[in-house]
């Protein structure tokens, strides 16, 4: 799990007395931390204000968290750390939103896809949500598939992971070239895309009535401070909840294929993805990622 918390501001789901007692999210840290533990201080656009978000560096900090209550771990889908991968090398988190927005945490290192069925068993409550039911994830996967085979075709490599509820995550590992604007336009048209070649079982409509027995991809993820439970073996406190499997075809098989799985999508994690950046733009419509252009120069695409 530290791979994947590492560097990463943290959002905590805690429940000190067990998962049969009270839940409640934690964003922000005051109290004093412990020696071994980290915070960066984030400006606060909605609030106009400072917070201090802990980041999940070490064991010692995991183990602290985990006999905290601390089940869930939320994370950005961007890292507090520069590098040669990233657009910029600022680090200035806390001044105000113009500093924030040129800073390295609003260039995202992957691009989400957010597969979430919205296919009901029949046992829901009036209001409730889809629960997890066959159904609804045999037709999550069979849309993962083929949105690998089109991401596959942008010469783009996926991995999935479950989300611990009932849906999926498809994630594209790309360099920090982007900022979260451009990524979030690349999910939706991918998105978009996906609904013109399968308009029966996909959709991106936010109306409830409309996405009822589709498939919803929620291409919104894709915001500065939004969050996804952390890597592949997280824990979640939700029915029927399993542990995160890497490989779709091989979910539920056991411990060793979810192992080798998790082992597989580690190593893609860590592969450069120049290329994946390159195709992102060009699938993006022209003029949407005109500034992520200008600063890695790369020519708009043709009009077909």
């Amino acid at each position: 799990m530290l791979t994947h918390l590492a560097d990463r501001p943290l959002t905590m789901i805690r429940m000190p007395e067990g998962i049969g007692g009270e839940r409640f999210y934690q964003k922000h840290w005051d109290p004093e931390l412990p020696p071994f533990a980290k915070k960066i201080t984030i400006f606060s656009e909605h609030k106009d204000e400072r917070h201090d978000y802990l980041v999940c560096d070490n064991l010692p900090t995991l183990l602290w968290l985990a006999q905290s209550g601390t089940l869930e771990f939320h994370v950005w889908h961007s890292r507090a750390k520069p590098g040669p991968d990233a657009a910029t090398q600022s680090t200035d988190f806390a001044s105000r939103s113009p500093a924030l927005e040129a800073s390295i945490l609003n260039y995202p290192d992957y691009v989400v896809f957010d597969i979430d069925p919205y296919i009901y068993s029949g046992k829901e409550a009036p209001g409730e949500e889809p629960e997890l039911n066959t159904v609804a994830f045999e037709k999550g996967k069979e849309v993962a598939f083929h949105l690998r085979e089109l991401l596959a075709s942008m010469g783009l490599e996926a991995v999935a992971k479950t989300s611990g509820k009932t849906g999926l995550h498809i994630f594209v590992p790309i360099e920090r070239t982007l900022d979260f604007d451009a990524a979030r336009k690349v999910s939706e048209t991918v998105g978009r895309h996906l609904v013109r070649l399968h308009p029966k079982d996909v959709t991106v409509e936010w109306s409830v009535p409309k996405r009822t027995g589709k498939i919803f991809m929620d291409y919104n993820m894709n915001v500065r401070g939004k969050t996804l439970n952390v890597g592949l073996l997280a824990a979640r406190r939700a029915r029927r909840a399993g542990v995160d499997a890497a490989h779709l075809g091989r979910a539920g098989q056991g411990p060793s294929a979810r192992l080798q799985d998790h082992q597989r999508a580690r190593a893609a994690r860590r592969r450069p993805a120049t290329a994946g950046a390159d195709a992102l733009d060009r699938q993006a419509k022209p003029g949407t990622c005109a500034r992520a252009r200008r600063r890695r120069r790369i020519p708009a695409p043709r009009r077909t």
